[in-house]
């Protein structure tokens, strides 16, 4: 645990997940690495978790043990006081618009800017309180893709697909419920963006997913695909026209 968030130690954090992944299987071996890991998943721009929830849906334990130790290697932690009455996401995100910009908050990494905000005051004890339960991460998701279908921000497209990568491992969330350190992460990350969040959509989307996902194949981008396939896949679970909207935007006509 000494070397969580030290670059130098994932050749280290592959081995143990190797190892873990080999004696436990690679569900539970996943189940046992989430509550030492959520509260540093805001790491690399939610990379670690990611390149986690890909390794998961392609049933490769090789590439899990990886993604895992990439996740170790570049966490995050952020700060988050005890807990609070809950805000409803309209409320919660008007606590967050109150909050000083640091120093930092502009340039730089999506990780390096999210630190920033993690610090400033009142950081820690607005972002913890959205409710830990699994609507929540459907409200979280939806935010990232209406905000990400106006504005097209790059660190809200990484909300986006960061929500999917916590749909695909939901099955082992901590205790069934939506971790804490997720939560605190979306909000440095809203913050680190500069975007003004959006709860609804500029105009309704006007292609199909098949000529959207046809489009996507044939970028040579790694992001758009990524949203793509989370959209797509957020959109089977929670059916709402934002998640089409919001590949839109990163396909434009």
């Amino acid at each position: 645990v000494r070397d969580l968030g030290r670059p130098a130690s994932d050749p280290a954090w592959r081995a143990h997940f190797e190892r873990r992944i080999a004696a436990l299987g690679a569900g539970k071996a996943v189940q046992e690495a989430l509550p030492m890991l959520m509260p540093g998943v805001g790491g690399a721009a939610f990379h670690g978790l990611i390149r986690t929830a890909h390794a998961v849906l392609a049933g490769h334990d090789r590439e899990l043990a990886a993604g895992l130790a990439h996740w170790a290697a570049l966490s995050l932690p952020l700060r988050a006081a005890a807990n609070a009455a809950p805000l409803w996401l309209p409320e919660w995100l008007a606590a967050l618009a109150t909050l000083p910009q640091p120093e930092g908050a502009r340039g730089g990494l999506i990780f390096q800017r999210m630190r920033a905000w993690a610090d400033t005051p009142g950081f820690a004890d607005i972002a913890p309180r959205l409710p830990e339960a699994p609507d929540t991460l459907r409200d979280i998701a939806l935010l990232a893709a209406r905000t990400y279908a106006v504005t097209g921000n790059f660190t809200v497209l990484h909300l986006l697909t960061a929500s999917h990568a916590m749909h695909v491992l939901s099955p082992a969330w901590p205790g069934g419920q939506l971790p804490r350190g997720f939560i605190v992460a979306a909000a440095s990350a809203l913050l680190a963006s500069g975007a003004a969040p959006a709860l609804a959509l500029d105009h309704p989307p006007s292609r199909p997913w098949p000529t959207l996902i046809s489009a996507a194949c044939a970028q040579d981008d790694a992001h758009v695909i990524k949203l793509t396939h989370a959209a797509w896949r957020l959109g089977r679970a929670w059916p709402d026209p934002a998640w089409r909207r919001a590949v839109e935007r990163a396909i434009p006509l």
